[in-house]
């Protein structure tokens, strides 16, 4: 009788095996995502394990992955490893199987310097998860703002000439009745700029505050700079700063992807300015002609307010947020200290 087995990648024995598995089951993934694994993810820890039967240089039936990330939980710096690429094979996807290589990172993951799992399960891999101990913190929204509709009319209507016509009219619609535009139009109190130009900026020793959740963490310009400025740990593709005068007020750090941009992170020096931010980056975006700007966030945010005001909707697909972690002391601050979770980017387990 058949048996699976769950072995670690080797990027020399395994390599061409898993992206042949990927362009069978997965065509949208290719080397590229690959390559981002294992060399471009920012702390370059990536691990991943392949499911196949038998032998262990048997074809791949199965994958899943974790990646690192830092966090800040009470002032400790924790190292955290995201899952992701979860997928077995439509002939093989029963609980068993499945189960086996969710159970192998469980069991590996300390190994490689991670001391917690975080996931994002989707609807077919929530019960696998669960059932290997993992525990629920919140639920993730999505919240979008469509800046360009063609991405969303094109498909859905055969007469192009008809779509080249109603676009614009559409765009425009939702553009006039935005707070965006009208504070574009009619600014109020001192007006902010937004500066890609990192390397020559100087925050003079200031606190930056981390609103996550409703709940704001102080940061200084050391840790700013380790954080996103350092190239030794790059953390995201584009980091956008916002000036007010000649001060530095805060900064966004983004990952751009489909041509939308995706909020990672939001660092500001005071509160009061996340109105003015949302208002300035929904601007940029559309200066640089982004069809969208996206924001993930944990239920009940501090930000919810603020991005309805500024047309944001919520995508229906919400993802459950959970965490494995063999620590019960650590556990404990995961699930209670909400404040250390980063809306970080599309993570699909």
């Amino acid at each position: 009788m058949s048996q699976y087995v769950v072995r670690e990648f080797n990027p020399d024995q395994d390599r061409e095996n898993l992206l042949a598995f990927w362009k069978e089951e997965r065509p949208e993934w290719d080397h590229s995502r690959l390559d981002w694994l294992l060399k471009f993810n920012g702390y370059n820890h990536s691990r991943i394990w392949l499911l196949s039967k038998d032998d262990a240089t048997a074809k791949v039936l199965g994958c899943a992955s974790i990646f690192m990330r830092e966090f800040i939980i009470n002032g400790e710096n924790i190292l955290g490893g995201v899952n992701c690429d979860f997928f077995v094979s439509k002939q093989h996807r029963t609980l068993g199987p499945s189960m086996m290589l969710m159970k192998t990172i469980v069991q590996e993951y300390p190994q490689h310097g991670a001391q917690f799992l975080l996931a994002y399960p989707n609807k077919k891999a929530i019960s696998s998860v669960k059932r290997c101990e993992y525990h629920e913190v919140g639920e993730m929204k999505r919240m979008v703002k469509v800046l360009n509709f063609g991405y969303i009319i094109t498909p859905k209507i055969a007469n192009k000439p008809f779509c080249k016509i109603i676009i614009p009219l559409v765009n425009f619609l939702f553009k006039a009745l935005s707070i965006d535009f009208w504070h574009q139009i009619l600014p109020r109190g001192k007006q902010i700029t937004i500066t890609t130009n990192a390397p020559g900026l100087v925050f003079e020793k200031q606190t930056f505050t981390k609103m996550e959740s409703g709940v704001a963490g102080k940061y200084n310009d050391e840790f700013v700079h380790w954080r996103y400025l350092d190239q030794k740990h790059p953390t995201t593709n584009h980091v956008l700063f916002f000036k007010q005068e000649k001060n530095v007020i805060g900064f966004i750090s983004t990952i751009i992807l489909d041509n939308s941009i995706m909020v990672e992170d939001i660092m500001l020096t005071d509160s009061s300015f996340v109105l003015a931010v949302m208002v300035s980056l929904i601007n940029y975006a559309r200066e640089m002609q982004f069809s969208s700007v996206t924001i993930g966030m944990m239920e009940n945010s501090f930000y919810f307010n603020f991005l309805e005001r500024c047309g944001f909707i919520m995508r229906e697909n919400s993802r459950k947020v959970l965490i494995h972690c063999h620590d019960p002391e650590l556990q404990i601050k995961l699930l209670l200290e909400k404040k250390w979770w980063l809306t970080d980017g599309d993570v699909d387990i």
